[in-house]
């Protein structure tokens, strides 16, 4: 009666990590998505400090990229939630509100707010290779 007892603690845990090692399966094919299917995505895809935004302005054929980090850092602290919200769910709409709060701010003047869009780009750990990888995960001048 003892060892039903100990095996009945058992059951959850294996039900969960077969259902998270087969979401870990499932999501190598493409079309699937990691947040989808258990809700394990926040373990099988990169967080949101792998991600990096930039602010970019084509000028005379040339792209000039400035990362946020660039900036002063008090201008940094009053953008952290619109800048969290760009690198959560990259879109163009979020990041026009970036660039709405940095020219606000003062940070951007008036042309740069017009012809600037942004880019969020994030560093991938790929497994088998080893390799770290930079991949445009937005890109606002293809809107």
């Amino acid at each position: 009666m003892m060892l039903y007892k100990n095996t009945a603690y058992l059951v959850a845990p294996l039900i969960a990590c077969f259902i998270a090692s087969w979401h870990f399966l499932v999501l190598r094919h493409p079309p699937n998505n990691p947040w989808k299917g258990g809700g394990f995505g926040m373990y099988s895809a990169p967080c949101n400090s792998w991600r990096d935004v930039w602010v970019c302005q084509e000028a005379e054929g040339k792209v000039r990229y400035s990362n946020i980090k660039s900036f002063d850092k008090k201008y940094q602290a009053l953008l952290k939630p619109v800048i969290a919200g760009g690198k959560a769910f990259p879109n163009q709409r979020n990041t026009d509100k970036i660039l709405d709060e940095m020219l606000a701010l003062g940070v951007v003047t008036p042309y740069l707010r017009q012809h600037a869009f942004i880019v969020v780009t994030e560093i991938r750990f790929d497994l088998e290779t080893g390799v770290f990888t930079k991949n445009v995960i937005f890109n606002g001048s293809q809107t």
